[in-house]
């Protein structure tokens, strides 16, 4: 017996009953078999010789067949499903009962197999299911993770949470500023959990319920949040309601960001903004030409009251046409070039008045114009007043030095061009004036020498000048002279002049000069020169009698002779060593403490005995020999210098200002020779004060060498002192440019320093400068306690001169600094 099931073209057996037991399963052919014919028919029969009518279905020889009943399984369908078949090696007897039978079993097997296949394709459904949704959750899992790493890509921090304000998840900013490490870590937590304050928490949680009962976002949030290290911050929270498929409010979605260094840079711009609106500077910007923002002390500096009289308008409204002319053809391009512009312009005030002006611009990549600047008509007047100054004696306003070296030259250079242009040169020295500021002092001597001046420019045209050269040292200059006579006539009217008594504070003050003439001729190079043979002449007639005058001649050459003498015993004295240094104190004004010493060098000459400084050194700058000496001098400062650093130590830092000439400055050994000083006495630069004259800029031919050789000297924290400020000029236009750390003032304007007169004008405006430029300011010749006391309420810094102390020997000051513990006083205020 034998159940099968067809499958297309076969049969596969479910059911194999043969020799009294059940056989393995196995598959057969449909086609050309009885099998083929029961599916054809639903019941087919084979009394007799099956083989003979399938002969090609070599399986009924095997099983030795003769006869074949089989019928159709058919499912509720009617559709056949299988076959119940019987072979049998015997013909079949009783077909009709064979059929019976087989039809009954043949019911019950097609409803099992239904039943079997039923159950089949169920399994088979469920394990498409199982797939499916293995699939489908997969793939939900995937873009779970796809969301989840896109939100942790978001710089935002980003959470959402459930209508109880239970977190259901967040991205990894927010889990890192919760201190968490995952989603597992958040969900099911509430802001209680977390590291906020209580107070954060509730106003967060406050939140989320306005938004869900509301339905509505609530964004811009500011409030602060303490992070898991502890750290507090501002954040800005933006809240969303969360909505379901169905339209329901579920929970609620935020996000924030940190936000404390933009409130913090709020804050600071806030500040900015104030302190731009409190400056005392004109501030302003420009867009295209236009003010789009002024400060207040920008309307005030231009006359205006309120910031809509400029907003919207072009800054061409503040300046002439000249001056436009020149922002647009000048200034402009170099702005444009250079990103930024510094300089000076001439500005309109809304009443139309005009003022100087400091003015920077500085040009923005976004094309914005920022403009800063001030009225320094004061400054301008105090540069005049200085520049004034540096060409004029403060005395008595007649031209000084340089100022008449000028006007020699020119003298000189057209005498050169017209042979018919003649000039002389006239050296006045007044007799017996020494005697006159020691017996009545020097306010008197210095109102003899204002009344001195006076007659002298009553004797002279207007193409002459007469300078004051310093003390009682007159120079006159006449041009256009056609004969020695005329020389003569005005030496003579002068003479007799100076020889009527003058009435000073009930003072008769009797007193002469003594004149030298030097007559310009194609032999003068330099203007200097005829200064030099007059100031000869001018000594010969002093030597031989009052009042008198000479012509510079051949018969002077013994006092060259004796100039030369002095240039010989100066180079033996280099080698002899006959120099020593002399230390004067300098003091603070505001504690009369001693800050350090300046070195005084003095020629101990074995015939001349002990000569200051103006007795060679003039003749050692001329003669080059100058530069020797100063090496010397800084070697024997410093070697001092390191020997009281060791003895008190208590008293340091003091420091030491050292002369250098104009010959040092372009000495290309002079940078080197000081590092190997200071290394070798284990001095730091910060003890050197360097000073130099102010004429030694204005006589210097490549001052942005000299710029540069004092800028390395400062970056040695060396200090850097202007002498005897204030008697030269054209150098103010250096000082922005010079690393300088403080100014002196020459001891000619302290000298005659008198209240509202001025040199009391000049020494206020040298002060204001040093202040203005951040320099510390020292006084020079300081004799009197009236100096102290108008120089301390002028608000000066430092000082010196014989009020506080000479210039002392080394050992003197050794027994200064052994006198004291602390730091010495050297007067008491």
């Amino acid at each position: 017996m034998l159940i099968t099931e067809c499958r297309g073209r076969q049969l596969h057996s479910l059911a194999v009953w043969t020799e009294g037991e059940l056989q393995p399963n196995d598959v057969y052919p449909l086609v050309k078999t009885p099998c083929e014919q029961v599916v054809q028919a639903g019941i087919f029969c084979c009394e007799q010789s099956i083989q003979q009518q399938f002969p090609d279905y070599l399986a009924l020889r095997e099983m030795a067949a003769e006869s074949y009943v089989g019928i159709a399984l058919r499912d509720t369908k009617r559709e056949v499903t299988g076959i119940l078949c019987i072979f049998h090696q015997q013909p079949l007897q009783d077909v009709q009962r064979a059929t019976q039978i087989l039809q009954i079993f043949a019911a019950r097997a097609a409803a099992e197999l239904e039943r079997q296949r039923a159950n089949t394709a169920l399994e088979q459904l469920n394990q498409a299911l199982e797939i499916k949704v293995a699939e489908r959750t997969a793939e939900l899992l995937e873009r779970e993770q796809f969301l989840q790493t896109v939100l942790d890509t978001f710089p935002l921090h980003i959470f959402w949470k459930d209508r109880n304000s239970v977190y259901l998840g967040g991205n990894r900013n927010f889990l890192k500023n919760a201190g968490l490490n995952s989603l597992v870590d958040i969900q099911g937590k509430t802001d209680y959990d977390l590291p906020w304050t209580l107070a954060e928490a509730a106003a967060y949680r406050a939140d989320d319920r306005q938004v869900i009962e509301s339905n509505t976002a609530k964004l811009g949030i500011m409030e602060t949040q303490r992070k898991a290290d502890g750290q507090s911050i501002w954040i800005e929270t933006n809240k969303h309601p969360l909505h379901n498929l169905d339209g329901e409010t579920i929970g609620v979605l935020g996000t924030f960001q940190d936000v404390t260094d933009h409130k913090v840079a709020k804050a600071l711009i806030k500040q900015q903004l104030a302190a731009i609106e409190a400056a005392i500077e004109g501030i302003s910007i420009l867009q295209n030409d236009v003010y789009t923002y002024v400060n207040p002390a920008h309307l005030n500096l231009f006359g205006y009251t309120h910031p809509d009289e400029l907003l919207g308008q072009s800054w061409q409204l503040l300046y002439s046409s000249e001056e436009v002319r020149r922002f647009e053809q000048d200034i402009f391009p170099t702005l444009e070039c250079d990103r930024a512009w510094q300089g000076e312009a001439i500005a309109t005030r809304k009443d139309g008045s005009q003022f100087p002006q400091g003015v920077s611009l500085t040009l923005m990549n976004n094309g914005l114009v920022i403009c800063v600047c001030r009225d320094i008509s004061d400054l301008k007047q105090a540069q005049e007043q200085i520049t004034h100054n540096a060409l004029h004696d403060p005395l008595t306003g007649l031209p000084n030095r340089r100022l008449l070296l000028d006007r020699i030259e020119f003298a000189l250079q057209r005498s050169r061009r017209h042979q018919t242009s003649h000039y002389a040169v006239l050296f006045l020295d007044l007799d017996r004036f020494k005697v006159v500021n020691d017996s009545l002092g020097h306010l008197v001597g210095d109102k003899l020498l204002i009344e001195v001046s006076k007659r002298l420019k009553q004797h002279l045209r207007s193409t002459d000048m007469v300078a004051r050269l310093g003390g009682d040292e007159f120079v006159i200059l006449l041009e256009d002279v056609d004969t020695v006579e005329d020389i003569v006539q005005v030496v003579e009217r002068i003479l007799a002049d100076c020889q009527t008594p003058i009435l000073i504070d009930e003072h008769k003050i009797f007193t002469s000069t003594s004149i030298g003439i030097a007559i310009g001729s194609e032999d003068y190079q330099e203007a200097a020169n005829l200064i030099r043979d007059a100031d000869i002449a001018m000594y010969r007639a002093k030597s031989e009698t009052h009042n008198s005058y000479k012509f510079f001649d051949a018969a002077m050459y013994l006092e060259a002779m004796s100039r030369l003498t002095l240039e010989t015993d100066f180079r033996k004295a280099i080698t002899q060593q006959e120099f020593v240094i002399h230390y004067q104190p300098i003091v603070s004004l505001k504690d009369s403490q001693l800050t350090g010493f300046e070195a005084l060098i003095r020629w101990q000459h074995p015939d001349r005995g002990l000569l200051s400084p103006s007795e060679f050194i003039p003749m050692a700058e001329e003669t080059n020999l100058v530069t020797g000496l100063d090496s010397w001098v800084i070697n024997q400062t410093c070697e001092q210098l390191m020997v009281w650093k060791q003895q008190f130590p208590n008293h340091f830092p003091l420091k030491i200002s050292i002369n250098l000439s104009v010959q040092d400055l372009h000495r290309s050994t002079l940078l080197q020779d000081i590092d190997d000083i200071l290394s070798v006495m284990s001095l730091t630069g910060d003890l050197m004060i360097l000073e130099i004259t102010e004429s030694m800029l204005i006589e210097d031919i490549d001052i942005d060498q000299t710029i540069d050789l004092l800028s390395q000297l400062a970056s040695r924290n060396i200090q850097i002192s202007i002498d005897d400020f204030g008697t030269g000029y054209s150098s103010l236009s250096y000082l922005h440019r010079l690393p300088i750390h403080s100014l002196k003032i020459d001891r000619l304007f302290v000298g005659n320093m008198h209240l509202k007169n001025r040199n009391y004008q000049v020494i206020s405006t040298i002060l204001a400068l040093g202040k203005q430029l951040g320099l510390t300011v020292v006084a020079e010749g300081i004799e009197t306690p009236h100096h102290l006391q108008q120089l301390q309420k002028l608000g000066c810094d430092l000082g010196q001169g014989y009020l506080f102390s000479q210039p002392l020997t080394a050992h003197d000051v050794e027994t200064i600094l052994n006198s004291s513990t602390g730091v010495p006083r050297m007067w008491v205020f």
